[in-house]
């Protein structure tokens, strides 16, 4: 209901991007991403989600920059060091 009201709100596409990584929906991720407005590009946690799909669709080389760039805008965003570990 809140993503209806608010589509564009980075805080409610964040959490739900979070439960559908949580969950492994790979097509959920896809679908919340597509909503996002440009300034989740300077946001750290649509980085990450972008770098665990890529990374989920063994496309490691592009998940990999991905969770650098997540890195470089906040760098102890501790979930993007985490996937990148791995």
């Amino acid at each position: 209901a809140c993503l209806r009201k608010y589509p564009k709100n980075l805080e409610i596409l964040a959490f739900l991007l979070d439960e559908a990584v949580y969950f492994g929906r790979e097509e959920r991720v896809v679908e919340l991403l597509g909503l996002a407005p440009p300034e989740a590009e300077r946001d750290p946690r649509f980085w990450r989600h972008r770098g665990w799909l890529l990374a989920a669709r063994d496309r490691f080389d592009e998940a990999e920059k991905s969770l650098k760039k997540a890195l470089e805008l906040h760098p102890m965003e501790w979930r993007s060091r985490w996937l990148l570990s791995g």
